[in-house]
């Protein structure tokens, strides 16, 4: 596992993934005017969210700071920019050992992906969590 992004195996911390992502690429739909959805990868996880860019605006090719967590931390107010809380609703377990996360955050959505060994043993359907977002 590299310095980048840390994925939490311990049952007893509610870290699920901690890492630094690009932002690959910004897909704007006509159809949602301030929702748009955001491809950031890093050497380990891709994701791609749903953002509010009114709250969040967000830059291709920028790094952002991913913590997806389930607890929130009071020392998370002062240290992210963006929040959001919701529910694994879906996990699917790919033939290449890959396997893909779905999250609700009340209608806005993300998908993660990446190899089943990476990925936490703690993320499991209907685990409710929180994405926490910062450029750095």
């Amino acid at each position: 596992m590299n310095n980048n992004t840390h994925i939490q195996n311990s049952t007893n911390d509610s870290i699920l993934v901690d890492g630094s992502f690009t932002a690959s690429d910004i897909i704007k739909e006509p159809k949602y005017i301030r929702t748009w959805r955001v491809i950031l990868n890093n050497e380990i996880l891709s994701i791609e969210i749903d953002i509010n860019f009114d709250l969040f605006p967000m830059e291709q090719n920028k790094r952002y700071q991913i913590t997806l967590t389930q607890s929130f931390l009071p020392e998370y107010k002062k240290s992210f920019s963006y929040a959001m809380y919701g529910k694994i609703f879906k996990i699917d377990l790919e033939q290449d050992q890959y396997q893909s996360v779905y999250i609700s955050y009340g209608g806005l959505v993300m998908k993660m992906r990446g190899k089943l060994d990476d990925m936490s043993q703690n993320i499991k359907n209907e685990t409710r969590c929180y994405i926490l977002l910062r450029q750095i």
